[in-house]
């Protein structure tokens, strides 16, 4: 049992610590509710990957996310900068056409998918240890080893190109005029946000991701005095809300994700009554 637990615990720390420190940058952009029309329009592609390979691969999944991510990208694009439309228009047409089509692949492939609509939707942590793939003759749950690796791959991401993408996010414009591609730089957080939404598909749904990508970063920004300290408070913040969510889904006997992003929110209220009580609003003024 306890096994059972440790697997659960890391595998939410990894989803919760990638998603906090990436959608650090988004928030930075202006393009944290982008996360909401990628983590819905994945969906289509991870049921055609699993359509067309016949197994619950996870390399062939996000594939097929990171190409109806990016085909989102461009639309929203397509239809923000060619046919004027505000961007918030453009993220809800997207991201429901792609996601109404994807609940429509389920439900009329649901005997040849091995996908179930509510955990895709809300997800089901629980079932963490009974996916496993084998490695060096033992069975790991398939979602800690992905989860690991997407975090390694974003740690040594952030190492090597922190400055580039720190400067394309606090100053396009000066970031354009020496010759850096903004837009380059934007895909490829587009792109890694997807390879998280992956992740999160078995582990905590579609809907309450954009709860990680989101509100822990932005909980981060209330607390930091300079962007290097948001990481840092990320971690603090992901360790506490997987730890402490997981503590009250067993207690309640309630759902593993649903927990967590209540916790999350609970520590949302808890910073914004002493950041106004003791008139620290430094945090909430970052934000604006």
């Amino acid at each position: 049992m306890w096994t059972d637990s440790f697997y659960i615990l890391w595998s939410l720390f990894f989803l919760s610590l990638s998603s906090g420190l990436l959608g650090s940058f988004l928030i930075l952009r202006r393009n944290a509710m982008v996360t909401d029309a990628i983590s819905h329009a994945v969906l289509p592609g991870v049921v055609l990957a699993f359509l067309l390979f016949g197994g619950r691969s996870s390399e062939w999944a996000l594939l097929g996310a990171l190409i109806f991510a990016a085909f989102c990208i461009l639309l929203i694009e397509f239809f923000t900068e060619k046919l004027k439309f505000k961007n918030d228009a453009a993220i809800g047409m997207v991201f429901t056409a792609f996601f109404a089509l994807g609940v429509l692949m389920v439900s009329v492939f649901s005997s040849s998918v091995d996908l179930d609509l509510d955990c895709v939707i809300y997800g089901e942590a629980a079932y963490i240890p009974f996916d496993t793939v084998t490695i060096f003759k033992n069975e790991i749950p398939r979602a800690f080893v992905m989860g690991l690796i997407i975090l390694s791959f974003l740690l040594i991401f952030l190492t090597f190109f922190y400055p580039q993408l720190k400067l394309t996010s606090f100053d396009p414009l000066f970031a354009n005029s020496i010759g850096l591609s903004v837009k380059k730089w934007y895909y490829i957080l587009m792109i890694s946000t997807a390879a998280i939404v992956v992740l999160a598909l078995e582990l905590i749904g579609v809907v309450l991701v954009v709860a990680f990508l989101v509100a822990i970063p932005a909980l981060a920004w209330l607390l930091s005095h300079s962007f290097r300290h948001l990481f840092f408070y990320c971690t603090v913040i992901s360790a506490t809300i997987t730890g402490g969510g997981y503590l009250l889904a067993r207690w309640s006997d309630a759902n593993i994700a649903g927990s967590i992003v209540l916790v999350l929110g609970t520590l949302w209220v808890i910073v914004l009554f002493l950041g106004y009580r003791f008139g620290s609003n430094r945090g909430a003024n970052q934000l604006h």
